[in-house]
């Protein structure tokens, strides 16, 4: 008998989904709802659903930066499902629970082979050819396995892999870690043996690190790389009045007064968005210059520091073409 022949066969299933977040659970739900009998088998590295908002990454204080209307599914109601006014915060374990309770309520954890990393992948004729390494639940010890598909969809997200700055830390004594794992050392990171805290980088996990060390009441040093283009977007969650900043961003009136690649919305795009009426692009270019100058006003000018972090707003002008449905961007 060869060596080949006593190797394991592949497992063989239809379609297999790399990652379990929001994208791979939604996915396998439309699949199968389409054919409910379908052989399918989503692949995670975690030991839970949720990807970013998965158990083992979610920690106190962290919230999501959007309330639930902008992150909840259409099949699945958060605010009837936890009880939650309609523009409340997100925790991030009721986040990861929202995710959790989508997945049984399809059917879908069962289909779900956790602790396993994909290697590899490879076009085998017709089929996709995936090399796996799974771990064991309650030991160090791994294996590989070979998997085969007919269909393959990756949901791993965009920054599923943490990347650490170029830098000499050889002869740093304190901790050092990537936000990814800040959940694993969160407790390190709030003792009361730590006083300070450097947040290297620019962005949303700048944001979230920084203000979790904030929080717990250490002075922190954010350091950003000059020719860097800082956080994406800073702004109030609560307006004066106490209403969600959302709630109003969110509202039809800013829908109308936004471009759109999805379809031609009649008088109102020809008026205002095609530069063809100078009263319309009057209102338009009035509209969003004063909501741009109250943001950077609020947020970028009160401070020093704030202003260091103050975006470039891009100059840019939108055509619709009548009658075309296409937008052109310059």
């Amino acid at each position: 008998m060869s060596q080949a022949s006593l190797l394991p066969s592949p497992e063989r299933c239809n379609v297999i989904i790399i990652g379990a977040g929001i994208y791979g659970l939604v996915a396998a739900k439309t699949y199968l709802q389409i054919n409910p009998d379908i052989n399918l088998t989503i692949l995670d590295a975690d030991t839970s659903v949720g990807g970013v908002w998965s158990a083992s990454r979610v920690y106190a204080g962290l919230v999501t930066d959007l309330p639930s209307p902008a992150f909840e599914l259409s099949d699945l109601q958060m605010s009837e499902e936890f009880g939650m006014s309609k523009w409340a915060d997100i925790r991030g374990d009721v986040m990861h629970e929202y995710l959790e309770r989508y997945a049984k309520k399809f059917d879908i954890i069962r289909r779900v082979q956790f602790r396993t990393e994909v290697l590899n992948v490879e076009r085998s004729g017709n089929e996709w050819e995936l090399f796996t390494k799974v771990a064991a639940e309650e030991s160090d010890t791994v294996r590989e396995k070979t998997m085969t598909c007919d269909k393959l969809l990756v949901a791993t997200g965009l920054n599923s892999r943490p990347k650490m700055p170029d830098i000499d830390i050889s002869a740093f004594n304190g901790i050092a870690i990537h936000s990814k794992d800040l959940h694993k050392r969160y407790a390190d990171i709030t003792s009361e043996s730590i006083h300070s805290v450097v947040v290297v980088g620019g962005n949303k996990s700048a944001i979230e690190a920084a203000s979790a060390c904030a929080r717990a009441g250490k002075t922190v040093h954010w350091v950003i790389r000059e020719d860097g283009a800082g956080a994406g977007m800073l702004m109030n969650a609560k307006l004066a009045s106490g209403k969600s900043a959302p709630e109003i961003s969110l509202c039809r009136v800013f829908e109308y007064q936004s471009p759109t690649l999805y379809g031609y919305r009649g008088w109102w795009d020809r008026f205002c968005l095609s530069g063809k009426n100078k009263l319309g692009t009057i209102i338009f270019n009035g509209f969003w210059k004063k909501l741009t100058a109250q943001g950077l006003g609020d947020r970028y000018k009160k401070s020093e520091n704030g202003r260091l972090l103050e975006p470039t707003v891009p100059k840019w002008v939108c055509q619709l073409k009548g009658g075309s449905n296409v937008l052109t961007f310059f």
